[in-house]
């Protein structure tokens, strides 16, 4: 697909497991530096990029979910801003899940047409069976989606968890 960059490759989805539980929900923040660090491009206004999320996968194991940055603007902008995504409980409320919720940092090149993809896996869910979201949220930009069912219990020793991939 021309255009399409990924910030690395996604896992299997199916994958064992790691654990399963609840946890703490201390957010992870990394950096996604660009190779363009001293690159003299203006910064990519709100309205030249737009936040969508691709749905959501349900295997056994692990249910994924992401968000996709679509370039609107026909001129290149340095893009250099944090990206929220959370799963929540019915209620509204972060689930207890390890890593939940989690920022991260997208600074990059956007050239015209650009897609930036980047996911989230929740594994491992030991409570109950109930109805759960996953929201993801860029500057204004707020998308809320359907997780159509918690991910099974794998190894009941460890933390249910929210991995990134992609």
């Amino acid at each position: 697909m021309p255009g399409l960059a990924l910030l690395g490759a996604a896992p299997a989805i199916m994958a064992a497991a790691p654990g399963c539980g609840d946890s703490g929900s201390d957010p992870a923040t990394t950096t996604q530096s660009s190779k363009l660090a001293d690159d003299p491009l203006p910064p990519c206004a709100e309205g030249a990029y737009r936040l969508e999320q691709p749905g959501t996968i349900s295997a056994t194991a692990a249910v994924t979910g992401g968000a996709a940055v679509h370039m609107l603007s026909g001129e290149p902008c340095r893009l250099h801003t944090a990206v929220r995504f959370a799963s929540r409980d019915c209620g509204g409320e972060p689930a207890k899940v390890r890593n939940n919720p989690d920022r991260l940092i997208i600074d990059r090149r956007l050239d015209p047409h650009d897609i930036v993809f980047r996911g989230w896996q929740w594994r491992n869910w030991r409570g109950a069976d109930s109805k759960f979201s996953f929201t993801v949220a860029l500057g204004r930009q707020t998308r809320t989606f359907r997780v159509p069912r918690p991910p099974r219990c794998e190894s009941k020793g460890q933390p249910s968890s929210l991995g990134r991939f992609g």
